[in-house]
């Protein structure tokens, strides 16, 4: 069977966000992390309440800029 690989960002045009995922492709996770933070990509809100709310502005006014990580809160284990 022949396979295929696929090694060619295309998606990102953005020079600074195109170089983040491809240390991401490369499992440079954690310098990846540091440039999105560094280009403002990354924003973290402790607060619960405060970040559902501002989740929910980000994506009213750009549904289709918004890409939303949120963790899924469990209960700690017994």
């Amino acid at each position: 069977m022949r396979t295929a690989k696929l090694d060619e960002i295309v998606r990102q045009q953005d020079p600074a966000l195109k170089s983040a995922v491809e240390m991401l492709a490369t499992g440079q996770v954690s310098a990846a992390l540091d440039a999105l933070q560094q280009q403002g990509r990354v924003k973290e809100i402790a607060n619960r309440e405060d970040r559902v709310r501002t989740i929910a502005k980000s994506y009213i006014e750009s549904p289709e800029n918004t890409l939303i990580v949120s963790p899924t809160m469990l209960p700690a284990a017994s």
